[in-house]
């Protein structure tokens, strides 16, 4: 949580080392030498429900590259968003948000040499 209290970045879709990825911000919290997928993803829940910033963190977790285009999973995941009781959004900034971390991943894919 502390690390997200001194964020000043946009989360992205990716992982470690990139920190501003939710993979990459978990990894780098990890102080115990090893984190498996259902501590990150505990993790990913703890943050998403008590932290301001936590339903983007959520967001940029769960799309990846796999679900980025299929409107289906986006929707499922921007109910879930906003179904959540302690996220005080609406579901037009939620898709906003989702429409620039597509965005920024589209952009991300071209900066990369091939």
């Amino acid at each position: 949580m502390e690390f997200l209290d001194n964020f000043e970045d946009e989360f992205n879709i990716g992982y470690h080392p990139d920190l501003t990825t939710p993979h990459g911000i978990i990894c780098e919290c990890d102080d115990q030498g090893g984190i498996t997928g259902f501590m990150a993803s505990a993790a990913r829940n703890i943050v998403t429900h008590c932290h301001e910033l936590g339903w983007k963190f959520y967001i940029a977790d769960v799309i990846n590259s796999y679900n980025i285009d299929d409107d289906e999973q986006i929707d499922k995941i921007i109910n879930n968003v906003i179904a959540t009781d302690n996220i005080n959004v609406s579901e037009k900034e939620v898709r906003e948000y989702v429409a620039g971390l597509k965005l920024r991943n589209s952009e991300k894919k071209l900066d990369k040499p091939e």
